[in-house]
């Protein structure tokens, strides 16, 4: 077990817990005093993302992250070491309830300790939270220095697998439409946009885009400016850069924390669409 100890005032244990989660799946808060907690992480890559958020804001109170963990005059208490004295029987363990493993359950596509710490800034940004750009540069020094995970490599690689797997009878459509040109040779024909769109749309509607949307970058929906675009990528989609690639400054995780504010508004928006229908005409 990996713990921090964390200082804020006017927040509940949930809230803390909400925010905490998009570091890793958490065991356990151990409430040691007043507005001051002892978060028990399983895995100690979350510990070290929680630390990174030192200073972050929660309920508009700076954090105070550390290490600084207590150690206890009973053995029974929390199995931590460090500076300060605590009784065991003040400590209040507040169990976790629930299969939730991070603070959005729309990314339990893959465990947060395996996500670059920019990425998970770029997550709790785009859920409103305020992360100041020392914050966002150290997670970016962070990564530099340690690299992506093996597990991260090997997730976005079967993205990319599965992307090509599903692509390859719709990439010889839109080949075969392309090659359809009308007399102006940068254009192209009605039936290579008409297949075109068919793709996307039908794309669109599977599970598989539902829960790796947010990796994707949409291509442009000019056919006429991206021809290469469209013959390798008959969906209009590709892996974005952003995860593909270490980013190298802070402005690039604040764009993608707008890009995935987006697809949330976009997401919450067909979900009316779809309780809307459903009370028309319920099934």
């Amino acid at each position: 077990m990996s713990s921090v100890v964390v200082e804020v005032k006017k927040v509940t244990i949930d809230e803390i817990n909400t925010f905490f989660q998009f570091c890793g799946e958490i065991k356990s808060i151990n409430e040691l005093s007043e507005g001051k907690y002892q978060v028990n992480f399983f895995n100690s890559s979350a510990s070290d993302t929680a630390l990174l958020l030192d200073q972050a804001e929660l309920g508009g109170e700076k954090l105070k992250v550390s290490s600084d963990l207590p150690t206890y005059e009973s053995s029974q208490g929390p199995d931590a070491t460090g500076s300060t004295i605590a009784s065991a029987d003040d400590v209040k363990d507040h169990k976790l309830q629930g299969d939730v493993k991070t603070g959005d359950p729309k990314y339990d596509d893959i465990d947060q300790e395996s996500k670059p710490k920019y990425v998970i800034m770029a997550q709790l940004l785009s859920k409103g939270y305020k992360i100041n750009d020392d914050i966002i540069e150290k997670s970016i020094t962070f990564d530099k220095k340690h690299g992506y995970s093996d597990k991260f490599k090997k997730f976005l690689n079967d993205i990319d697998i599965k992307l090509g797997a599903m692509t390859e009878d719709d990439n010889k459509a839109v080949e075969s439409a392309i090659s359809e040109k009308e007399t102006e040779p940068t254009k192209f024909s009605d039936v290579a946009v008409k297949q075109f769109n068919t793709n996307v749309e039908q794309f669109k509607k599977s599970k598989y885009y539902s829960k790796f949307s947010k990796y994707f970058d949409k291509v442009s929906q000019d056919l006429d400016k991206a021809s290469k675009d469209f013959s390798k990528n008959p969906y209009g989609v590709k892996i974005h850069a952003f995860y593909k690639n270490l980013v190298g400054d802070v402005r690039a995780v604040h764009e993608e924390a707008l890009r995935l504010k987006e697809i949330h508004k976009e997401e919450e928006l067909e979900g009316q669409v779809h309780d809307v229908k459903d009370t028309i005409d319920p099934k």
